[in-house]
C-alpha cells in the first residue's frame, strides 16, 4: 500500500544552464532529458532501491556545474547525477534524524551552492551542501509561523534572499531566509482563497505562482502578497 497517497505520480521539470530540460517521470521511475525544442536526448532510471534506481522520483534541481539532484521520494533519499545520467552520489534514509527523510519532495539550490530539501512527512526543511553534508534544518508539525503540515514545493528568490515553501495542509505558502528565519506567509482557507498549495515558483520579477490543487488553478501574487490573477 502506498504510504503517501496524496503524492502519487508527481512529475517535476527543471532546466540547466544549457537549457536542457529534465523531467521526473515518477510513473515510469525514470528521468528524461530533452532539448529546449522538446527533442529527447536520453533517459535513465528503473524501479528499485539501488544506485540510479527510483521509487517515485518527484523533484529535480540542477547546479551550475550541470549536475542533477533528484528527490527519490519513497527511497527517502537524494540522488545526484551528471547531466548525462551518470550516478555520482546519494544521501538519506528513512527517519527523522539530521540528513534522514520521510517522503522528501521539493528541492532547490541557491547561488551559494546550498541545497534545500522539503522533508514532507517530517514537516521540515533540511539544508545541505551539494555533496550532501547536513547544514541545518527548521520546522515542526503545526500551524504557527515556521511550522508545517506536509510541505511540498519550494522555490528560491535570489534577489531578496528568500525561500518560498508550499505548506499543503497548512493551506498557505511560507517565506523564509536561507537560514530558516520566518519572514512572511500567504494564507489560504477552505473557501477557495488559496486552497491546497502544492507547488510554488518565484520569477525574476518577484512574482509568486502557486499551484492551487483544490481549486484547479494557478494563482499569481506580487512579492508583497497581493493577488494579481488566477
Amino acid at each position: 500500500m502506498n504510504k503517501y497517497p496524496n503524492e502519487d505520480f508527481l512529475i517535476d521539470i527543471a532546466s540547466d544552464d544549457s537549457r536542457n530540460i529534465y523531467v521526473a517521470d515518477s510513473i515510469h521511475q525514470r528521468i528524461q532529458e530533452f532539448t529546449s525544442g522538446s527533442v529527447l536526448l536520453m533517459e535513465w532510471g528503473t524501479c528499485g532501491i539501488n544506485d540510479g534506481q527510483f521509487l517515485f522520483p518527484s523533484d529535480i534541481a540542477a547546479d551550475t556545474s550541470g549536475n542533477i539532484y533528484i528527490t527519490d521520494t519513497f527511497n527517502n533519499r537524494i540522488q545526484k547525477f551528471t547531466s548525462n545520467g551518470k550516478f555520482l552520489a546519494k544521501w538519506g534514509s528513512g527517519g527523522d534524524g539530521d540528513g534522514e527523510f520521510m517522503g522528501p519532495l521539493g528541492i532547490a539550490i541557491d547561488t551559494s551552492r546550498n541545497l534545500y530539501v522539503v522533508d514532507t512527512h517530517n514537516h521540515r526543511i533540511q539544508k545541505f551542501t551539494l555533496d550532501g553534508e547536513f547544514l541545518t534544518k527548521w520546522g515542526t508539525f503545526g500551524y504557527e509561523d515556521g511550522q508545517f503540515d506536509r510541505p511540498c514545493g519550494i522555490s528560491i528568490e535570489e534577489t531578496s534572499g528568500e525561500l518560498h515553501v508550499a505548506d499543503i495542509y497548512g493551506l498557505r505558502t511560507q517565506v523564509f531566509d536561507f537560514n530558516g528565519k520566518f519572514l512572511d506567509k500567504w494564507e489560504g482557507d477552505r473557501n477557495g482563497r488559496i486552497g491546497i498549495p502544492k507547488r510554488v515558483v518565484v520569477d525574476s520579477s518577484g512574482n509568486i505562482y502557486i499551484a492551487d490543487t483544490m481549486n484547479n488553478c494557478i494563482r499569481k501574487f506580487t512579492g508583497v502578497g497581493t493577488k494579481v490573477s488566477n
